[in-house]
């Protein structure tokens, strides 16, 4: 949100471009010069250099990992989680498992791609009568919906049908707050 401030104050003169990090001197930003899959490119503002990083976002993403260091064994690097681990997680038959699923998925909800599939599990696990579960579920449909991911408003109404006449309070505030949002979107 800052990236045009930024360009001004650093000097960085290319266009079509949104900063995602930086400290000033260096920055890693998404490049859309080239279509609306924007490259990725680490700017050297004090040197006027660019240099690509990535042909695209998602080749960034599935090259992250997280560095653990252990006192026995030294550094070592874990890959980030995939959708396909999302999905292990949340059709076991551990709660914990299925809690991390959820969580999980959330963090690919910016993918449109999985919205059905994601909403399907959730709708599940609201009609499956468990009550930690249903919560879970409808926490989860709540932070998509207010976070405002462009989400196809008839896996959302589904949910709202399935809900709105539960008394559980905690459901009824989740069912408020995700109807109210529907409206405005």
């Amino acid at each position: 949100m800052q990236t045009d401030y930024f360009k001004q104050e650093w000097g960085i003169s290319k266009s079509n471009i949104i900063l995602i990090s930086g400290d000033g001197h260096t920055w890693i930003a998404l490049d859309y010069n080239h279509g609306d899959k924007p490259k990725v490119i680490f700017i050297e503002s004090d040197e006027d250099k660019i240099t690509p990083i990535y042909h695209s976002f998602k080749e960034m993403l599935d090259h992250l990992y997280i560095h653990e260091h252990d006192e026995e064994e030294g550094l070592r690097t874990t890959p980030l989680p995939t959708i396909e681990d999302a999905r292990k997680l949340i059709n076991s038959n551990e709660m914990d498992d299925i809690i991390d699923g959820i969580h999980l998925f959330d963090s690919f909800i910016y993918d449109k791609s999985i919205h059905e599939e994601y909403f399907r599990y959730l709708l599940n696990f609201i009609k499956s009568g468990n009550e930690d579960l249903k919560d879970r579920a409808v926490e989860a449909v709540w932070r998509a919906v207010t976070a405002q991911y462009v989400i196809d408003k008839s896996l959302i109404q589904k949910v709202i049908v399935e809900i709105k006449n539960d008394k559980d309070p905690t459901i009824q505030y989740f069912f408020e707050e995700i109807e109210e949002t529907v409206k405005f979107i």
